[in-house]
């Protein structure tokens, strides 16, 4: 350990919310500094609510990224520095406190060469470990040891990785929808089964979200925006479709999403997949797929068209899709709920039934 002297002024960008929490820090939104295990103090569990932030610049001068959002405990908000000189960011605790160990989570933009120091009067700083790791998307737990009380933890960054500064976001990531590799006797995609319309979906916050976590409820790319702005702390724009799931993501993954997503696919017969238009809903356990087969003259259809037909499959009992049971009589009440709601469902997004939808008139007569 010795006495710091700060480092040459070098250009980067320091971005982030942070929290302290458990006797300890977060900076940059998932920078935690923790006390000994044991160790006595009368601070409420998120230490850094009742400390004060401070750093080295602020981005612009903007008061919605001042230092305050990196210790309020809001993932939503943030603190930011300016694009120059090596930016710090450090929090004034409530009252002293040992540090065991710092526990940083960094994305694409992130520090390759970092010190983590502590000060008891803020003026004095001691270098306690410096971190060297040239490639991001990791977490770096930071062993300090510091056994007598400290009033001050500071992140002070000395090289970057990249480009860009020192930032914390939300980590997603997707892709295109599935791909048919002889299911059902097709290639390609754009059919409403499970094996096109499934996706993966990876979500990475570990300030908020839990490792390991799965959300089984019913979820579309749709959606994918809603969630980042709840994330962020934005409203939606007036009129947005989808949902956000990101409640489900942390704060209370047992809470339902919504009843039943709406699938609709127009190029109908085009040339190179030939697939054939159609809609539908699916819900849990059902889906009810209207294959109109009209392109209705839209571009990229083939001007053909067949006799439309319905499929209905119980995905609990035959999750593979093989066996369409629409005209099951003992599906007679499954088959009419469903239809409801596609119609519904479909009305509340602004689409319409296709005029060979006969189902779709018998609801509207009786609404």
């Amino acid at each position: 350990m010795r006495d710091h002297v700060p480092p040459p002024a070098r250009r980067r960008t320091t971005r982030g919310a942070a929290v302290l929490t458990a006797a300890g820090l977060a900076l940059a939104g998932s920078l935690a500094v923790t006390a000994p295990s044991g160790a006595a103090t009368a601070a409420p569990e998120n230490l850094a609510l009742v400390g004060t932030a401070s750093a080295s610049s602020t981005e612009q001068d903007l008061d919605w990224l001042a230092p305050r959002f990196v210790n309020d405990g809001d993932a939503s908000t943030r603190w930011s520095s300016s694009y120059d000189d090596a930016n710090w960011v450090q929090v004034e605790l409530a009252e002293p406190s040992p540090v065991d160990h710092v526990t940083i989570s960094w994305p694409g933009a992130c520090a390759a060469d970092y010190v983590v120091q502590t000060s008891t009067d803020g003026t004095t700083w001691t270098d306690r470990e410096r971190v060297t790791i040239a490639t991001c998307w990791r977490t770096d737990v930071v062993q300090l040891g510091v056994t007598e009380p400290v009033r001050f933890v500071r992140m002070q960054g000395i090289d970057r990785a990249s480009q860009w500064g020192y930032s914390i976001y939300v980590l997603l990531y997707t892709s295109d929808q599935g791909f048919f590799l002889g299911e059902h006797g097709w290639f390609d995609k754009r059919f409403m089964y499970d094996e096109s319309i499934r996706m993966p979906l990876l979500v990475s916050y570990p300030r908020a979200i839990p490792a390991g976590r799965v959300v089984p409820q019913l979820v579309t790319n749709v959606d994918f925006a809603r969630t980042i702005l709840d994330a962020a702390g934005v409203p939606p724009v007036a009129g947005m479709q989808g949902v956000s799931f990101w409640p489900q993501l942390t704060t209370d993954p047992d809470a339902p999403t919504q009843d039943a997503v709406y699938y609709r696919y127009y190029e109908n017969d085009d040339y190179w997949h030939h697939t054939l238009a159609h809609y539908g809903i699916r819900t849990e356990r059902y889906k009810l797929i209207y294959f109109y087969n009209d392109g209705m003259g839209l571009p990229g259809t083939s001007g053909v068209t067949y006799p439309p037909e319905w499929e209905l499959y119980d995905l609990q009992e035959d999750p593979q899709e093989l066996r369409n049971v629409y005209l099951d009589p003992a599906y007679a009440q499954v088959r009419a709920e469903l239809t409801q709601r596609l119609h519904a469902l479909q009305a509340e997004l602004g689409d319409a039934p296709h005029p060979s939808d006969v189902a779709a008139r018998a609801v509207a007569a009786t609404v």
